[in-house]
């Protein structure tokens, strides 16, 4: 009993495969909404202890372009909301999960952009004097 506790011990690693289907929706100016599922069984390698959301700003209007991390716990976590975000703005997303161990491999990249915010601009036509 003691032999094999140490041999499972020593071979928990991290995850071999990232986490699958991963959606990103805009929801407001400000905020991505974000959901995923989990690495496949066999490529969990141990239990997950959660994952972490990376999300960047891209294009030539963004202002903050730092690659920023939102970490959730739990095993069962399938989703999040990413706030206080640039309007009408693109961001790479990418989610993976982790261990004990450490991080695994990072999801494919989705690419959404935050509503625009702000006053529209009426048109019309003259018919008469203008």
């Amino acid at each position: 009993m003691f032999i094999s506790s140490i041999f499972l011990f020593c071979f928990l690693i991290v995850p071999t495969g990232p986490p699958q289907t991963v959606k990103a929706l805009n929801v407001s100016s400000t905020a991505i909404s974000v959901t995923w599922k989990n690495v496949d069984g066999k490529e969990r390698n141990g239990k997950i202890k959660g994952f972490k959301i990376y999300y960047k700003a891209v294009g030539e209007f963004a202002v903050n372009r730092t690659v920023m991390v939102k970490e959730i716990d739990g095993e069962n976590s399938a989703e999040t909301v990413l706030t206080g975000l640039e309007k009408f703005i693109k961001y790479n997303i990418s989610v993976l999960a982790f261990t004990t161990k450490g991080d695994g491999p990072n999801s494919t990249e989705v690419t959404v952009t935050t509503d625009q915010d702000g006053k529209s601009i009426s048109r019309f036509t003259c018919l008469f004097w203008c």
